[in-house]
């Protein structure tokens, strides 16, 4: 278990946690939520969790939340697993040739951005952009 804050404007980057279900519960506050299904192209769903509701991040998934409210949100974060793990996917787009990233993200990307990803390092929150 453990206690996350995240002020107005900013966010819990993308990751994924490869060893436990989450389960996040929102104690005050308001947060937009992504997530992704593993290998499952277009099973993605973005929503709204507000205080009092909680959020299950299955096994695998990857995730991020970011503070769209104007007060800062106070988060409980509990894993099934022991060790759960985090995996940053700016700390695994980082260690990628640039070719390949351009191959994989098609036109979301153009080649000045996907060389930016190079040596580019996760953080735990940052502002959103």
């Amino acid at each position: 278990m453990s206690f996350m804050t995240l002020e107005p404007g900013a966010m819990r980057d993308a990751h994924w946690h490869p060893y436990g279900t989450e389960l996040v519960y929102v104690e005050s506050g308001e947060l937009e939520w992504g997530l992704q299904a593993p290998g499952q192209a277009g099973d993605s769903t973005v929503f709204t969790a507000k205080q009092g509701q909680a959020v299950a991040v299955p096994e695998g998934w990857l995730h991020y939340a970011a503070n769209t409210g104007t007060q800062t949100a106070h988060l409980i974060v509990l894993w099934e697993a022991t060790d759960p793990k985090s995996i940053e996917l700016a700390g695994m787009l980082s260690m990628l040739p640039k070719e390949l990233v351009l191959a994989s993200a098609g036109t979301m990307l153009d080649e000045t951005t996907a060389g930016s990803l190079r040596g580019l390092k996760p953080s735990l929150i940052s502002p959103v952009k």
